[in-house]
């Protein structure tokens, strides 16, 4: 069984040079001074002693007093190496030094699985915001075709409250803002969204967007960009006052999203949006079109 002992000592007084061949895992290597392992230690005079010895097992209640033993005994008998490794200097038999270095590969590779995993970490957080754009997508491209379909059933299998509501729902989606699928258009070259355009309709700048998580405040921004753009809509001026000072107030937080959580005065600007998006914001009436005046109906042919 191989006993270990670790010491550490600091070097006090005189210390004289003398050289040391340094000997990792049995193999040789340099000889260097003792005063340049000091130098390069990792704290200044003070080294770790390592030494490894093996010897039988006699009994259980006997394994400390024998390990001391047999470290000593190695200690005072077998040759002792001087060794730098990691900024530390380590001194030791052969064994110690094996054992040393065993442990800072270990260090090394847990160093290595630790960026791996890191950066794994990172990828999985993209991964699961890509999984989360395109579920949002899914469901809004579903929206749309529902529309569709509904509206070819109105036409020839009679109206109901429930074809009015899904009309009405694929109507928001499509002509109403989706700042998460917007991003993504302004992110590509030549995207068909410039960022003077995306802040106009949301408030926001699109590099700012990965900030904004909670669904409330993105179904403001939408619901901005949806009013602006509508030709269905119209708000009055404390609408857009309103949504210009929230995102005043949102900015200076540094799009802090915990005014949904406990009230700031981002909290109480968010609150009056919503209820001027409620209140101040009327159904444009259509305009009047100009009737055609019908065209004659064309001859038919008349059977002899």
């Amino acid at each position: 069984m191989p006993s270990l002992i670790s010491l550490r000592r600091g070097l006090c007084g005189g210390f004289h040079p003398r050289f040391a061949t340094f000997k990792p895992n049995r193999t040789p290597s340099k000889t260097w001074s003792s005063l340049e392992a000091v130098g390069g230690g990792n704290d200044k005079g003070v080294f770790d002693a390592v030494v490894v010895a093996r010897r039988p097992i006699r009994t259980i209640e006997g394994l400390i007093p024998d390990a001391r033993e047999s470290v000593t005994q190695a200690a005072k008998v077998e040759k002792l190496f001087v060794r730098k490794q990691n900024k530390k200097t380590l001194v030791g038999n052969a064994r110690g030094l094996d054992l040393a270095n065993d442990a800072h590969r270990l260090d090394i590779k847990l160093e290595a699985l630790e960026k791996k995993m890191a950066e794994l970490n990172i990828a999985d957080k993209s991964q699961e915001a890509r999984l989360e754009f395109l579920t949002n997508s899914s469901e809004s491209y579903r929206q749309i075709r529902s529309r569709f379909l509904v509206s070819f059933s109105n036409e020839h299998f009679g109206r109901t409250e429930e074809k009015k509501t899904t009309i009405e729902q694929g109507n928001k989606v499509a002509h109403w803002g989706d700042i998460l699928f917007d991003r993504t258009l302004c992110d590509k070259p030549n995207g068909s969204t410039n960022t003077e355009v995306f802040k106009a309709l949301y408030g926001v700048l699109p590099k700012d967007v990965e900030q904004i998580k909670h669904h409330g405040t993105i179904n403001l921004l939408n619901t901005h960009a949806g009013i602006l753009s509508s030709k269905c809509k119209i708000a009055t001026p404390k609408f857009f006052d309103a949504f210009s000072n929230f995102i005043s107030l949102f900015e200076k937080s540094k799009f802090d999203e915990s005014f949904h959580e406990k009230k700031t005065g981002v909290t109480l600007a968010y609150e009056e949006c919503l209820g001027f998006a409620e209140n101040e914001v009327k159904r444009r009436k259509p305009k009047k079109r100009l009737s055609k005046k019908a065209n004659p109906p064309a001859a038919t042919a008349q059977r002899p």
